[in-house]
């Protein structure tokens, strides 16, 4: 037959042809021995995931996620037959990437500032991390905040209410935790609006004014969502880090005790502080 159009070839010792196909097509396969060689041969085929964006400036765009602020996935990923990138993140909190990698791109909606992220696998464990920018060289967020791995044998890693800022592109990597295991894999995320405003900055700090003496005085349904994350030292009760929100109490004259109670269904150990000027805490209290 023929004319026949050829598409890889490879001649060496033990040849190994790798070749970007596509689905649903038809190939034919011709084996020669070198220089007129004859014998018996085995012939491995694997076929791999068809992709193309192992590298951030070839990543994917999360399709009809710019003006929407519910969750958009892309499903049916596969990360089959790509080499291991060996990028070095070791400042992240979640450690080095490394395995088979995949990049991905979230454009945020002006006002958007949460970022939630969830990749799901039955074939490997996730590690995921956000990036700042494509780079060169590549740029990623190093708080915990911005990156998630998956618990061994759980299939899902997932970052929630990643603060973030509007009218911005974020990149995205999703590769197996550890760098075992490859696969099929759906990635799911949504960028939307901060649902409250976090009282997260000492000057402006909400106040509860001068109670009464011997009167409790309540604050409901507050909240610390997208507030700054930082660490601001080490009082006896442990670390100041995560979401910080700061309130202010003056005391009536006379008064020379408080007590201070914070409940919530969403934190499980809530750390109370007392501070007597913003940047400076009781540190023995």
């Amino acid at each position: 037959g023929g004319p026949f159009t050829e598409v890889a070839c490879n001649s060496s010792v033990a040849s190994t042809t790798t070749v970007s196909g596509t689905a649903g097509t038809t190939y034919y396969l011709m084996v020669d021995g070198l220089n007129g060689a004859t014998c018996d041969f085995d012939m491995l085929i694997t076929q791999g995931c068809a992709y193309g964006n192992d590298d951030c400036t070839t990543a994917e765009s999360f399709p009809g996620i710019v003006g929407n602020d519910a969750q958009v996935c892309i499903t049916n990923e596969c990360n089959d037959g790509l080499s291991d990138p060996g990028i070095n993140t070791g400042m992240s909190a979640c450690g080095d990437i490394a395995g088979p990698t995949l990049w991905y791109t979230v454009t945020t909606d002006p006002g958007d500032e949460l970022l939630d992220i969830t990749v799901t696998s039955g074939d490997f464990d996730p590690h995921i991390v956000v990036w700042t920018t494509c780079g060169p060289p590549a740029t990623y967020f190093s708080d915990a905040e911005y990156c998630a791995v998956s618990n061994p044998g759980a299939g899902t890693a997932t970052i929630s209410q990643a603060t973030i800022t509007g009218s911005t592109t974020y990149y995205i990597t999703v590769s197996p935790s550890a760098g075992i295991g490859s696969g099929d894999f759906d990635i799911c995320a949504t960028s939307y609006p901060n649902p409250c405003t976090p009282s997260d900055d000492c000057a402006t700090a909400t106040s509860f004014g001068t109670p009464p003496s011997a009167t409790t005085t309540c604050l409901t349904n507050e909240c610390n969502i997208g507030a700054n994350d930082l660490t601001t030292g080490s009082p006896s009760c442990g670390t100041i880090q995560g979401e910080l929100v700061y309130y202010t109490l003056t005391m009536n004259p006379g008064d020379d005790l408080v007590d201070i109670t914070v409940n919530s269904t969403d934190i499980a150990d809530p750390m109370i502080v007392i501070w007597d000027a913003c940047g400076t805490f009781f540190v023995n209290e």
